[in-house]
């Protein structure tokens, strides 16, 4: 019980803290606001801390304990991770949109694209190597947890492993959605695309 009195309760609000304001800088546009991703940023960034809170709520349901190291490293671990994969589909996002808007070669309109297309190239860009980097992450932690000698490695692995597909899932299912939704709001106004929704 000791070594949970001295969390750092004010170390992990900091950091979720200096996460927010990274996100907000990467993500707004005070030069064409309507090109700004803020809102998907911070709603990713509360996605991401579900998945953590989530997977950690999963592995004490199934019988494991958690140690002070774990409580201190996995919000952040998770919160790197997730935000990182947030930031691959929010860029694919960008660039479909600018694609969109932009013309062909011989400086003729490209044919304006569906939201649907926006976010299936979305998604063909980003999918996969958010897939990959996941599913190794997954893979890798899962041996580790097997394989490991010391209890305490152990169990942060098995930890580390479902924070990795969770958080996988939560972009998949809360930004994703997010980004498909700003792009057919944007399909609705076509002069926007050049600078879609504030998402």
């Amino acid at each position: 019980e000791e070594q949970y009195e001295d969390y750092p309760f004010e170390q992990v609000v900091l950091g979720y803290v200096l996460m927010v304001i990274f996100i907000f800088l990467c993500l707004v546009s005070s030069h064409k606001p309507l090109r700004s991703r803020w809102l998907v940023g911070m709603a990713g960034l509360v996605s991401v801390g579900m998945a953590s809170s989530g997977a950690v709520c999963l592995f004490l349901l199934f019988g494991w304990k958690i140690n002070a190291v774990m409580m201190v490293v996995l919000p952040f671990f998770g919160l790197g991770l997730g935000v990182n994969d947030m930031f691959v589909f929010v860029r694919h996002f960008s660039e479909q949109v600018t694609k969109a808007n932009l013309g062909s070669s011989d400086g003729t309109l490209a044919p304006q694209r569906s939201a649907v297309d926006i976010t299936c190239a979305m998604l063909a860009g980003a999918g996969p190597g958010a897939l990959l980097t996941s599913t190794c992450n997954c893979v890798t932690f899962t041996f580790g947890a097997l394989i490991m000698p010391v209890p305490a490695l152990a169990d942060f692995c098995a930890a580390a492993a479902l924070v990795v597909a969770l958080n996988y899932f939560v972009i998949l299912t809360q930004v994703v959605p997010l980004l498909s939704w700003a792009a057919r709001r944007a399909a609705r106004s076509p002069q926007s695309w050049a600078c879609t929704s504030s998402c």
